[in-house]
């Protein structure tokens, strides 16, 4: 994971992303190549999330609707590294998830995350019911 230290045409470092793709490969690709690239550097990881590691960026991106889950080890790492200013982009389809996974929302690994922080990720039926 390599991250870059260089200044911006602002004269301010750019904002360091890690973004998880360990369980989605697919999911926020596009990211992988944000623009400008001057203000952004951003990191694609498929590898297990760990503390040490995610002391190097500025936000962690978990996007996707893999329904394999977070080990508690990482997701202690995730919860750390909010609470130390990291910043955290959840983002997933429940709807998706629920049609071709035949499975509940919850059983989203990006819900596992959401959860620690108090967020649960509706299905479409969950939340024009109002949950």
């Amino acid at each position: 994971m390599a991250v870059t230290t260089g200044k911006t045409r602002q004269g301010q470092p750019p904002v360091v992303i890690v973004l998880d793709r360990s369980r989605d490969l697919l999911a926020a690709e596009r990211l992988l190549h944000l623009e400008p690239d001057d203000r952004y550097h951003v990191t694609d990881s498929r590898v297990p999330l760990r503390a040490a590691a995610l002391r190097r960026y500025d936000v962690l991106v978990i996007a996707g609707q893999a329904p394999m889950s977070y080990t508690p080890a990482e997701l202690a790492a995730i919860v750390q590294f909010v609470r130390r200013g990291g910043g955290l982009l959840l983002a997933a389809s429940a709807g998706h998830f629920e049609r071709y996974m035949s499975l509940p929302a919850k059983e989203m690994g990006t819900a596992s995350v959401a959860r620690r922080f108090g967020i649960e990720l509706l299905g479409p039926g969950r939340a024009a019911a109002g949950a």
